[in-house]
């Protein structure tokens, strides 16, 4: 269940180009219940316009860019996985309407990152403005215990139906995005539980760690999704390329891609309708920061499903 929540961050939206062109086609406030996003009953929540991340004591978490007004509210959510208390950064719209059906984005960080931080890190809402909801689960990183004993992979799952219960969301449109480690925790969800992401977008990772049969991992019960992986040319050997061939070879596709985009991503021939694979290289781009346009392609590839 979800516990309380400890903080409201007034992201501002840095600017970002939004790619497109594949060729797949100290002020305390009481929480509202004024029609706006859902707060926690009885929640006193921070909200700070000055550019600062501030938690309920005054402490300075982070700075952002203030040069726009911010879209969203970003509050922290706690919720049980099992025996622990676990936490997910959650960004709704300000004009979150409940007769509306709103896409699901569940970021995964990376090593030593958390859901909060990589809110900011990221910044979504600079690319999808108001017309998504954003959750950024802290911890996901446990790649190897079995799916249900294993917290971190839990917690996913966990935070998908923590969302879904206080919020209005399209089931056909829960989509995961990953970075480093966050990468390889969404390719390994849908491998060990099909289903969950309805399609997601990696970078900066590779496939699923699991035993290899006949040169690619084992996943039994492995359903086809759309899937778009993204890695630097200084990059190459953590393993974008291969995810890619991964899933066009669990789609159903063929082993040809078509001529690259100018931003150099490429789709995958032979997909069936409704299982697009598209692989980016990007250029000039090492492991660490995220390749900058990242979300903006992301999101641009997302629409298109």
């Amino acid at each position: 269940m979800t516990r309380n929540v400890r903080f409201v961050l007034a992201l501002g939206a840095a600017a970002a180009t939004v790619l497109s062109g594949f060729a797949c086609s100290e002020n305390k406030i009481p929480a509202s219940s004024s029609g706006g996003p859902p707060e926690a009953d009885g929640a006193v929540v921070e909200e700070e316009d000055s550019g600062l991340v501030v938690d309920p004591d005054g402490a300075v978490v982070a700075k952002v860019d203030s040069a726009k007004p911010s879209k969203v509210k970003i509050t922290v959510e706690q919720i049980d996985v099992g025996t622990e208390l676990r936490e997910y950064a959650l960004a709704v719209p300000k004009t979150y309407d409940a007769a509306r059906k709103y896409p699901l984005i569940i970021a995964l960080h990376g090593d030593g990152q958390n859901g909060p931080g990589v809110a900011t890190f990221l910044d979504f809402q600079a690319v999808n403005g108001d017309d998504a909801i954003v959750a950024y689960p802290t911890g996901a990183e446990d790649l190897t215990t079995p799916y249900d004993q294993n917290p971190d992979q839990l917690l996913v799952e966990a935070t998908i139906n923590s969302v879904k219960g206080k919020l209005s969301i399209d089931d056909t449109k829960v989509w995961g995005f990953g970075y480093s480690k966050g990468g390889f925790m969404a390719n390994e969800i849908a491998c060990r539980k099909p289903g969950i992401f309805k399609a997601m977008a990696v970078h900066a990772s590779g496939a699923p760690e699991e035993p290899r049969v006949n040169g690619y991992p084992d996943c039994p019960g492995v359903v086809g999704l759309p899937v778009l992986a993204t890695e630097g040319d200084r990059d190459t050997g953590i393993g974008g390329d291969y995810a890619a061939k991964y899933w066009a070879f669990v789609n159903g596709c063929g082993t040809t891609r078509g001529n690259p985009t100018a931003d150099g991503c490429y789709t995958q021939n032979g997909c069936p309708a409704g299982k697009p694979v598209i692989y980016c290289l990007a250029a000039n781009v090492s492991h660490y920061p995220i390749w900058g346009q990242a979300t903006a392609v992301s999101w641009t590839w997302f629409k298109t499903l």
